[in-house]
């Protein structure tokens, strides 16, 4: 079954190996030969020029220039002539109006290129440390264009620039100067400001980086803004100069508080000048004096001016009581009472003690005739009390004596003892009041100084509305002959006193009439001295 489909095809023989196939076998040895020996031939060149060289590798490119075979220094000038190093030993300058220049080197703002950093890496690429890695890289760039880098963008240090405008805006700037004045005694020399110059740092950072960028090289012109001082007015000058006089016054004390001139000049002519003056100009302004209406020494001689009331009283034989009284009245004399204030006779006085040198005499107690240090004192509160009514002051506390006194009329007395009654007097008037007081012989006075500032004067008068006359008290006295009768004390009758302050105007017109106050006086009975036997039933 040669021809079925089952029939087993025969296997091939060996094909017969004639002439011509022998010559292409040949041949292909030869060329694989000659292959391998090149390649061979080409990797040890490669292996060499990758180590020994000294050029950068074949197809080693940058900036759209091929490197490949130049050394460092070749490269190095080749990338100086390109526009990689386009700003290499450039500047841009500005000039001022001043004279000043700036300028601004590529190489200050990090713009300038450096070709030999760049050249190196151009001849460090594929030098590798590893000998096969080194060679097969060297063969790669006999083959392919390897493009490093391009031509760098635009990039310029700010912070540099910005650092060496403001440099150099301080040398340029100019400060403006404001207006300013100086008062003289009879003038104000007024200067007007000066304008200064401010250069725009923002705007000078921008035409500096445009020139870059342009690389435009032409020196640039730059004007500085003009500023404008504060401007002072001829209204607010005034404001500042002007001075109203003070008068002079007193303080809450009263002490005199000195008068000071005030100064002025005419506004008008002020602002015509002011208006008229140039930048930096000095003009003249007179100046006027104002003087006040009320000096130190108008003051001074309102003080104490003017003797409001003075009363003096007859003092008695015992030198004792007049020494008291004298004690008492150097201790008040030149008090100083200011308006408003409350004059306390006890305070003022003090207590009447033996250390002071106040003796005992003849005083009042509950109405009994006693010896008490200090005693009499009470004359010069009544003479005081009485010199304040006709001072027309305000009484805030006074007692009348429990008998009535001889040495001040009916119901113009004030008994005083220390620890209380006292005597209290307000000043009602506008100015300060002092007391002065004083022992002159067998007298004794109280002045009222103040400053009268209406013309009206006071008169005092009392009426006696009741009487309580007084009885005898008779005592036994063997130095008494018989048959008479010695009066060892009068005794007073007793009365009720009401007195009343008239105020007159300086032309006696009565102003007002006032009750004052009501005293009540008791009676004291006589001490009548009798011989033995002879007191009456």
């Amino acid at each position: 079954m040669r021809n079925g489909r089952g029939a087993r095809r025969a296997a091939p023989g060996p094909v017969p190996r004639g002439p011509a196939g022998m010559k292409a076998l040949n041949i292909a040895l030869i060329v694989l030969t000659v292959a391998v020996a090149s390649g061979a031939a080409l990797l040890a060149r490669c292996a060499w020029s990758s180590a020994n060289g000294g050029v950068i590798f074949p197809n080693v490119s940058a900036c759209g220039i091929n490197f490949g075979g130049m050394t460092v220094e070749e490269a190095a000038e080749r990338l100086a002539e390109s526009d990689f190093a386009a700003y290499n030993g450039k500047s841009v300058a500005v000039d001022f109006p001043s004279g000043f220049r700036l300028e601004v080197k590529a190489a200050d703002v990090g713009l300038e290129a450096d070709c030999v950093k760049a050249a190196r890496e151009l001849y460090a690429f594929g030098r590798y440390e590893d000998p096969v890695r080194r060679t097969l890289a060297y063969l790669r760039c006999l083959f392919k264009r390897h493009e490093l880098f391009s031509l760098p963008r635009f990039h310029l240090d700010e912070a540099a620039l910005r650092a060496l405008i403001a440099r150099a805006a301080a040398c340029v700037n100019v400060e403006a100067r404001r207006s300013s004045y100086v008062v003289e005694e009879d003038r104000v020399k007024y200067t007007r400001g000066k304008t200064g110059l401010r250069a725009d740092e923002a705007a000078l950072f921008g035409l500096i980086t445009g020139a870059f960028r342009s690389r435009s090289y032409v020196p640039l012109k730059y004007e500085p803004q003009t500023t404008y001082p504060d401007e002072l007015s001829a209204d607010e000058l005034f404001a500042l100069v002007h001075k109203e006089p003070a008068d002079a016054a007193f303080d809450a004390s009263f002490n005199v508080m000195p008068e000071s001139r005030g100064v002025t000049f005419d506004l008008e002519a002020a602002r015509a000048a002011l208006e008229g003056a140039d930048y930096g100009q000095t003009v003249e302004i007179p100046l006027k004096t104002l003087e006040p209406k009320v000096c130190s020494g108008d003051l001074e001689a309102l003080l104490y001016r003017d003797r409001l009331a003075s009363v003096t009283t007859q003092l008695t034989d015992n030198e004792v009581r007049s020494r008291n009284i004298q004690l008492a009245a150097a201790q008040i004399d030149g008090y100083i009472l200011l308006p408003g204030r409350v004059f306390s006779y006890n305070e003022a006085v003090g207590e009447r003690t033996e250390a002071k040198g106040y003796g005992a005499a003849t005083a009042y107690s509950y109405g009994e005739l006693v010896q008490q240090v200090g005693g009499g004192i009470c004359q010069l509160s009544s003479t005081l009390y009485y010199c304040c009514l006709l001072a027309n002051l305000d009484i805030v506390f006074r007692t009348g004596h429990i008998y009535y006194q001889t040495y001040v009329p009916y119901g113009m007395d004030a008994t005083v003892s220390w620890g209380g009654p006292d005597f209290r007097f307000k000043n009602s008037t506008d100015y300060p009041i002092k007391i002065c007081a004083w022992r002159t012989g067998k007298t004794v006075t109280a002045e009222l100084w103040g400053t009268k500032t209406d013309g009206t004067y006071v008169q005092m008068s009392y009426e006696i509305n009741e009487r309580y006359p007084c009885g005898a008290t008779y005592t036994e006295d063997a130095s008494v002959p018989k048959g008479s009768r010695k009066v060892a004390d009068p005794g007073r009758d007793g009365m009720k006193v009401t007195t009343y302050r008239s105020v007159y105007g300086a032309d006696g017109t009565l102003l007002s009439r006032r009750l004052e106050a009501v005293t009540n006086y008791s009676a004291r009975n006589a001490d009548i001295r009798v011989a033995p036997g002879e007191k009456p039933e």
